[in-house]
């Protein structure tokens, strides 16, 4: 007997099969006993009472549930959902750090590795920057850094005098000079160092470059003051001076190049771990809790890992721009560490007092007015001498004819003591060379004042 409405033949019922409404098995008519489908025993569930273990061999679900729709049982908010993420995250940001810092290590161990000749008995021998300590008396030739903070001693120069180049330290690229004291100035050679003793009396190590405070006394004479005028600094270059003695007082961490220093603090630390460097285990636990619950839902772990990137891509633009390349001396713009780039994106202004600053500060003698008329070195096509309607003249001359003026013209006499008060109002001190003793090399403290001395050289006037 076929149940009314659900027969095969019936409307409803083939309506009833295409809309899902009917179940299939029961098309040909299952059996009805007191209004009810008697189901088979292959599709009935059958639950032991009070009987756990046999209900346990039954292929039953168990009671929990997952409304995600994503990976089943995989939420971001359960433990395993935030752990993956961050654990990602931090090996991301890891493997960020220890390749900016491999690159450090590096740098460090190249500095570390430089040679500076010590004194060792009565000649100097070559050591290691590292092996350097206090007391040490050290030879620094021209062009090479100074290994320490050092006090100068002598030097090859008159009255021990050098000129040193401090742009690390202060961005200066004028030339400064020191001078030894003049109790000091007599130790030319290695024998006669190694006779010297006394002892240095100074200041303790601070990050202040402009003040030094100190004494030197050698035995049996009176205690001598020392100050800034003595003083070499880590970070400073020897420059026009063939070579200087000095002690050394400050090493490592304690220079004023490294007092100064500022030690960035890594992103992986700051922004992953938000630990202190002096934290305790306890407090570095909860810090990471603080960060599953502040970061977690507010900011994306992935962003993090983009910004990472991103800024590890544009520091990498940094070093390769040939803008910033110096072909002279084969040095390419070098970006040390990823945060630069947000610490360059903070800079709106640069006040500079001149353009040395920000310049190679290379000085050569080009143009000049003596007497009312110019002169050029090179006079470019629409500067050239013209005299208009009226008679009067303008433009520049060349210097062949500054040189023919300054025998027959007018203005000689003037442009005989422009040329004399050139080359010695100066405090350029020449030195003949020793390859070629013909040729004279200036030291000067400021490349003003060597490229006027250079150009009143090429008019006739040279200071010997």
């Amino acid at each position: 007997m076929v149940h009314p409405g659900i027969g095969i033949g019936g409307f409803f019922g083939r309506l009833a099969r295409r809309l899902g409404i009917v179940d299939m098995r029961y098309e040909f008519g299952p059996t009805i006993k007191n209004g009810r489908v008697r189901l088979l025993d292959a599709e009935l569930r059958i639950i032991q009472l009070n009987d756990s273990i046999k209900n346990s061999t039954r292929d039953f679900v168990d009671n929990k549930i997952s409304t995600t729709k994503q990976v089943p049982g995989l939420s971001p908010v359960n433990r395993l959902g935030t752990l993956l993420p961050l654990s990602i995250v931090i090996l991301a940001c890891a493997f960020k750090e220890v390749v900016e810092d491999s690159k450090r290590v590096r740098a460090d161990a190249t500095v570390n590795a430089s040679i500076v000749k010590t004194l060792f008995g009565s000649q100097f021998v070559d050591k290691k920057w590292m092996d350097a300590v206090v007391g040490d008396v050290v030879r620094v030739e021209n062009g090479q850094f100074f290994p320490a903070d050092l006090i100068l001693l002598s030097s090859f120069e008159p009255d021990a005098l050098c000129y040193i180049e401090t742009s690390n330290l202060d961005g200066e690229t004028n030339l400064k000079i020191r001078q030894g004291l003049p109790e000091t100035a007599h130790f030319l050679d290695a024998e006669t160092v190694s006779l010297m003793s006394g002892e240095i009396k100074c200041e303790l190590p601070n990050n202040s470059l402009y003040t030094f405070e100190g004494n030197i006394s050698f035995a049996g004479s009176k205690m001598v003051p020392l100050d800034l005028g003595q003083l070499l600094l880590r970070g400073a270059m020897l420059r026009n001076t063939r070579w200087i003695y000095g002690i050394v007082v400050f090493t490592g961490h304690e220079t004023k190049l490294m007092k100064n220093a500022t030690y960035l603090t890594s992103n992986f630390e700051t922004e992953i771990l938000m630990i202190q460097r002096s934290s305790v285990v306890v407090d570095f636990l909860w810090n990471i809790l603080t960060f599953m619950i502040l970061y977690n839902n507010l900011i994306p772990l992935s962003l993090i890992v983009t910004m990472d990137f991103v800024k590890y891509y544009i520091a990498s633009l940094i070093s390769s721009d040939l803008d910033m390349y110096y072909e002279q001396t084969d040095t390419p713009a070098t970006a040390r560490t990823s945060a630069l780039v947000e610490e360059l994106g903070q800079v709106d202004f640069i006040f500079s007092d001149k353009t040395g600053t920000l310049t190679c500060n290379v000085m050569e003698f080009k143009m000049c007015s003596i007497g009312g008329i110019a002169y050029a070195e090179v006079v470019p096509e629409d500067k050239r001498v013209q005299v208009d309607d009226r008679g009067k003249v303008s433009g520049y001359y060349d210097f062949k004819t500054l040189l023919r003026n300054a025998e027959t013209h007018e203005t000689a006499q003037v442009i005989s003591d422009f040329c004399i008060l050139l080359s010695v109002c100066h405090t350029v001190i020449p030195e003949r060379d020793e390859n070629d003793p013909s040729a004279i090399i200036y030291q000067a403290s400021s490349p003003d004042e060597g490229a006027l001395v250079k150009g009143v050289q090429y008019l006739g006037y040279t200071f010997t």
